[in-house]
């Protein structure tokens, strides 16, 4: 009779023992399904986050890029910028040359006496030729307005005096903004293009080789249009070189001065 009491009091405690373990499975089932799903969750949220990532980054690289572009283009204008301020610095030491050189020139010109303007004029002249006292005074007072005004006027307003163009020869050499140079010499006109120092000189020269003698003095007026550095460069090195150059093939007969008036947008040769 013991034995089947134990046996009858067992057999609960069993049934509650796999219920307990049977709650415990399926709340440890219950918590993994939770777990798995809360993974796949970060992972969604992982490669949504990694998309986003990629998006944004491809929009940076976008943006650097477009910066790049932008950047590299302000820099192009900002050495564009430097060449022309340079030469325009260039220039304007040029034309304080040409300045200094015909300022050294005008006292001749126009401070002349009586006797120094009858040798002027009998300068390529017959021997007998005189000018009146009228013709002097006249002579005079077109100096004195010429010396009254700046260089760059003075010697343009030559090109209209007829006395000073009867005694000497000027020339006007333009350069267009393609590098072609244009010599308007003695009623001619004579076209070259240069790209060196060396082919200026040259090709200036053989121009001069094909005008008729010259007079005693000769003043070149040069101006040009919106030159690259590189012709600008052979224009303003060349030039010294061609008209030292006339003057030795002159061998004293004749005087050669030039003055660069620079840039200016009413060339005064015909360009076409």
């Amino acid at each position: 009779m013991r034995g089947r009491s134990l046996t009858l009091q067992l057999t609960p405690l069993l049934d509650l023992m796999l219920i307990i373990i049977f709650a415990q499975y399926i709340e440890m089932a219950d918590k993994e399904d939770q777990q798995r799903a809360e993974s796949k969750a970060r992972v969604v949220a992982a490669q949504d986050e990694l998309t986003q990532s990629r998006d944004d980054l491809q929009k940076l690289a976008a943006a650097y890029e477009e910066i790049s572009r932008e950047m590299a283009a302000r820099l192009r204008d900002l050495n564009t910028a430097k060449d022309q301020a340079q030469r325009s610095r260039d220039a304007a030491e040029h034309y304080r040359q040409q300045r200094d050189t015909v300022a050294e020139l005008m006292p001749e010109l126009f401070d002349l006496t009586d006797e120094a303007i009858q040798q002027l004029i009998k300068t390529k002249a017959p021997e007998n030729t005189r000018l009146t006292p009228e013709q002097v005074e006249r002579l005079r007072r077109e100096f004195k307005k010429l010396a009254d005004k700046k260089p760059e006027a003075a010697l343009r307003h030559l090109l209209t005096f007829d006395e000073m163009r009867k005694r000497c020869d000027l020339w006007q050499l333009y350069v267009t903004e393609t590098g072609v140079a244009i010599l308007n010499a003695d009623r001619q006109t004579h076209r070259f293009r240069a790209d060196t120092v060396e082919e200026f000189e040259s090709e200036l020269f053989q121009r001069y080789k094909l005008l008729p003698e010259t007079k005693s003095l000769v003043i070149i007026l040069v101006s040009h249009g919106d030159l690259s550095a590189g012709v600008y460069e052979a224009m303003t090195e060349g030039l010294p070189k061609a008209t030292r150059r006339m003057a030795q093939d002159a061998a004293g007969r004749a005087r050669f001065e030039y003055g660069v008036l620079g840039f200016t947008n009413d060339p005064p040769v015909p360009v076409k």
